[in-house]
C-alpha cells in the first residue's frame, strides 16, 4: 500500500507538472487572443477569435468557453454571419459531448451540418459529419454513425488529409467494437496505426493503440492486450503535454479491466485508482462515474457489499443527472447484483425489471441481452427454474435480433459498397458520353470549315471513331460489370463462411454451456429425489441427446478440426464419419505435404466442395463405394472424386440450376478453378477439379 501511495504521488507530481506546462502554453496562447479580441472591433475576424479562445478553454473553463460561443453566435446573428454561427454551433457540440450532454450535442451537431450543407463547404460538411457520428455512436446508434462516418471519410480521402482520415478509421473502429465486431475494429485501428507509424505521429498512436488494447480484452487475448496497453501508457506519458490525460486514464481503466478478468482484484484496483487520479486531473466526470462501477464490480466480487453499494449509487446519481440512459442501466444491474449477492432477492428483481424496461426503452438490443441473460441467472441460481426458463426464451429471442441485427449490418455495408460501385460506373458511363458529345459538336466545327472532300474525309473519320470508342467503352462497361458481379459474389461467399463460423462458435460456446449447466442441475436433483429418478434419468437423457445434436450442428457449420488442424486431417475425419456408418464403402488418398496449410478461406472452400459432392452421393446416388483423391502439387491442387451410384444427366442438370451443382461450380469458381463432371445414368459420377495454390505465406 505505502509503495503505490508513493508512485501515486509521483506520478500525480509528473501529470500535474505536465498539464500546468500545458496549460501555462495554453494560457499564454489564450491571454494573447484575449488581449487582441479586446482591442478588435465587431467584425467576423473577432467573432473568429472568440471562438477560437472558446476552444482553449473547453477542458479548463467550461463556463467561460460556453459564454464566449455564445457572445459568438449573438454577434454573428447581429452581423448577419452564417459562417460564425456554424462554428458557433459546432462548438457547442463538442463541449456538450466533452460535459455528457449528448442530446444537447446531437442537437448542435445537426444544425452545424445543416449550415455546412447550405454554405456548400466541404470541409466543413466532413467536420459535422464527423463529429455527428461521433455523437451518434455514443448514444448507441451503429446504424447512423456509420452512416456520417462514411460521409465524413469519402470528403477526408478525396483532400487526401492522412490525418482526419484516420481519426475517422479509428472512430469506425471504436463504433465496431461496441457492436462486438472485433476483427473489423481491430482492421481499422491497425490502419490507423501503420500511417501514424509512417508519418512518426505518436500522439495519436497512442490513442490507437489504447483502442486496439480494448479488443484484444474484450476477445480474450489478455497478454497481448497488457502489452499493447503498456506500450499506450508509455507513449501518452512521453507526450503527455499534448493534452494525452484522458487517453492516458483509458488505459489504465482498460488495464484494471483485463486484472478484473484475470481476477487479479488487487492489480485491477491499482490500475483504478491510477485512472481515477488523472480523470480528476482533468475533471473528466464521466470517466470518474464510470470507475466507481468498475470498483463496485470488485467490491462485490470481494463480499465488501456496502462498498460496493455506494459506488454503485454515486455512479447511479450523476446517470441520471446527465440523462445517460446506458450508465443507468449498467449501475441498476450492479445493484441488483449487489442486492442478490447478500439474498435480498426481492429488491434484487426490482432493480432487474427497471434494467430491463429501461433496455427495451432505449431500444439498445446488445443491452437487453446482457441484462435478459444477468436475470435468467438469477432465477436460476435461486432454483426458480420456471422463470428460468421464461427469461431463457426471451434471452434466445433477444440473441435472434442481435443475430438478425448483426446480419442486416452486414448486408448493409456490402450493399453501400455495391452502391458506391455503381455509382463508379455510371460516372464512367456519363464521363463516356460527355466526351461523344464533345467530339461529334467538334466534328460537325470542322466540317464546315474544310472543304467538301475534306468533310467526307473528317464524316468518315469521325464516324469510325466513334464506333470504336463505343465499342471500347461498351466492352469496358461489361469487363466492370462482370467485376461487379464476381466481387459481389465474393463478398456473398466470404460473408457466409464467416457467418457459418460465428454461428457454430455461438452454439458451442453459448448453446452447449448452457445444456452442460442443465444436466448438471438435473443430475444433483437425482440425489435428492429419488422418487423421480427414471423421469430424471429420462431429462438427462434428452440433453445427452441434445448436447449430441447441438455438437453435430457446430460441426456441419464449422468443423473445429478444419481451423485447428487444417484441410488433410478434417477430410480424412469426414470420410472415416462416413465408413464408420457401415452403409457405404468411403475411401481417401491425400497426397501431398500434410503440415503445409493453405490460407483460411481456401481450406474451407475446398472442404466445402468436398462436403456437397460428398452430400449429393449421400442423398441421390445411391452409391455403395466413394473414393477421393487430393494431389497438392506446387502450384496447384488437383482434386478427383467418384461414386459407383446411379448417374445422372448432367446438362439436364446444368439446365434446371440444381443447388448441388451450382454450389460446386460458384466455389470452385471463387477459388480460380477448373471443373468437369463426368456422368449420364446407371454410369456413376466423376468430378475432376483443378485448383490454382496460394499458400499461408504469400497470402
Amino acid at each position: 500500500m505505502r509503495r503505490f501511495c508513493t508512485f501515486i504521488f509521483i506520478l500525480l507530481i509528473l501529470l500535474v507538472c505536465g498539464l500546468t506546462t500545458h496549460q501555462a502554453v495554453y494560457a499564454a496562447e489564450a491571454d494573447s487572443l484575449l488581449r487582441l479580441i479586446k482591442k478588435q472591433k465587431n467584425s467576423p475576424e473577432k467573432i473568429d477569435n472568440m471562438l477560437a479562445l472558446a476552444f482553449y478553454y473547453r477542458s479548463v473553463k467550461k463556463d467561460s468557453a460556453m459564454l464566449l460561443i455564445n457572445q459568438a453566435e449573438a454577434l454573428s446573428e447581429k452581423m448577419d454571419y452564417k459562417q460564425g454561427i456554424a462554428v458557433a454551433n459546432y462548438r457547442k457540440s463538442t463541449l456538450y459531448r466533452y460535459k455528457g450532454e449528448l442530446q444537447k450535442a446531437i442537437e448542435h451537431a445537426k444544425t452545424y451540418l445543416e449550415m455546412a450543407e447550405g454554405l456548400s463547404d466541404t470541409s466543413m460538411i466532413a467536420k459535422a459529419s464527423y463529429n455527428l457520428a461521433l455523437n451518434y455512436n455514443i448514444v448507441g446508434n451503429p446504424q447512423k454513425a456509420l452512416t456520417y462516418h462514411r460521409i465524413a471519410r469519402a470528403a477526408f480521402k478525396a483532400e487526401n488529409n492522412l490525418k482526419n482520415l484516420c481519426a475517422v478509421n479509428n472512430a469506425i473502429g471504436n463504433l465496431f467494437s461496441d457492436i462486438a465486431f472485433y476483427d473489423s475494429a481491430a482492421i481499422y485501428y491497425n490502419s490507423c496505426i501503420d500511417i501514424y507509424v509512417t508519418m512518426g505521429n505518436n500522439i495519436d498512436k497512442a490513442i490507437a493503440l489504447c483502442n486496439l488494447g480494448n479488443v484484444y480484452t474484450n476477445t480474450g487475448n489478455y497478454e497481448s492486450a497488457i502489452n499493447i496497453l503498456n506500450e499506450s501508457i508509455e507513449l501518452s506519458i512521453e507526450n503527455i503535454e499534448n493534452n494525452l490525460y484522458d487517453n492516458l486514464a483509458n488505459s489504465y481503466s482498460y488495464m484494471g479491466i483485463v486484472y478484473y478478468n484475470l481476477m487479479d482484484y488487487a492489480k485491477s484496483l491499482y490500475y483504478y485508482r491510477l485512472s481515477d487520479s488523472v480523470y480528476s486531473i482533468v475533471d473528466n466526470k464521466r470517466g470518474t462515474h464510470n470507475l466507481q462501477m468498475s470498483k463496485a464490480h470488485i467490491y462485490n466480487e470481494l463480499k465488501k457489499y456496502s462498498l460496493a453499494h455506494q459506488h454503485y449509487l454515486t455512479a447511479l446519481k450523476y446517470f441520471r443527472e446527465q440523462g445517460i440512459s446506458d450508465g443507468i442501466i449498467v449501475a441498476w444491474q450492479g445493484i441488483a447484483d449487489n442486492y442478490a449477492s447478500q439474498g435480498l432477492y426481492k429488491k434484487a428483481i426490482v432493480y432487474y425489471d427497471s434494467s430491463l424496461k429501461l433496455a427495451k426503452e432505449t431500444g439498445y438490443i446488445l443491452r437487453q441481452v446482457q441484462v435478459l441473460d444477468n436475470i435468467y441467472d438469477f432465477y436460476a441460481t435461486i432454483g426458480n427454474y420456471k422463470e428460468a426458463l421464461n427469461y431463457h426464451e426471451l434471452l434466445l429471442k433477444a440473441k435472434d435480433s442481435v443475430l438478425n441485427q448483426d446480419i442486416a449490418f452486414i448486408t448493409s455495408d456490402l450493399m453501400f459498397k455495391y452502391d458506391t460501385q455503381q455509382k463508379e460506373l455510371d460516372l464512367l458511363k456519363q464521363k463516356h458520353e460527355t466526351l461523344r458529345i464533345m467530339k461529334q459538336r467538334n466534328s460537325f466545327i470542322y466540317t464546315f470549315l474544310g472543304i467538301i472532300i475534306l468533310t467526307l474525309y473528317l464524316i468518315l473519320y469521325f464516324r469510325t471513331k466513334h464506333r470504336k470508342n463505343k465499342y471500347l467503352a461498351e466492352q469496358k462497361i461489361r469487363q466492370l460489370e462482370e467485376e461487379k458481379k464476381l466481387l459481389a459474389a465474393r463478398f456473398l461467399v466470404e460473408g457466409q463462411e464467416k457467418e457459418r463460423k460465428r454461428i457454430a462458435s455461438a452454439i458451442h460456446d453459448s448453446l452447449g454451456v448452457l445444456l452442460s449447466a442443465s444436466k448438471m442441475h438435473v443430475t444433483a436433483i437425482k440425489d435428492s429425489s429419488p422418487e423421480n429418478k427414471a423421469l430424471i434419468e429420462k431429462a438427462t437423457k434428452f440433453l445427452d441427446d441434445a448436447s449430441g445434436e447441438m455438437r453435430q450442428i457446430s460441426h456441419n457449420m464449422m468443423p473445429g478440426l478444419l481451423t485447428k488442424m487444417g484441410l488433410y486431417e478434417a477430410l480424412e475425419d469426414l470420410f472415416e464419419n462416413i465408413s464408420d456408418t457401415e452403409k457405404i464403402d468411403a475411401l481417401v488418398e491425400l497426397v501431398g505435404p500434410k503440415t503445409e496449410r493453405l490460407p483460411e478461406n481456401h481450406e474451407i472452400m475446398i472442404y466445402r466442395i468436398v462436403q456437397e459432392m460428398v452430400n449429393n452421393t449421400l442423398k441421390h446416388a445411391g452409391a455403395s463405394k466413394i473414393d477421393l483423391v487430393m494431389v497438392m502439387h506446387p502450384d496447384q491442387l488437383d482434386i478427383n472424386y467418384s461414386d459407383n451410384g446411379k448417374g445422372f444427366d448432367v446438362e439436364e442438370k446444368i439446365a434446371q440450376k440444381s443447388l448441388g451443382i451450382q454450389s460446386i461450380h460458384s466455389r470452385v469458381s471463387f477459388l480460380d478453378g477448373q471443373i468437369n463432371v463426368r456422368s449420364a445414368p446407371g454410369k456413376g459420377t466423376v468430378y475432376t477439379i483443378h485448383i490454382p495454390l496460394v499458400h499461408k505465406e504469400e497470402e
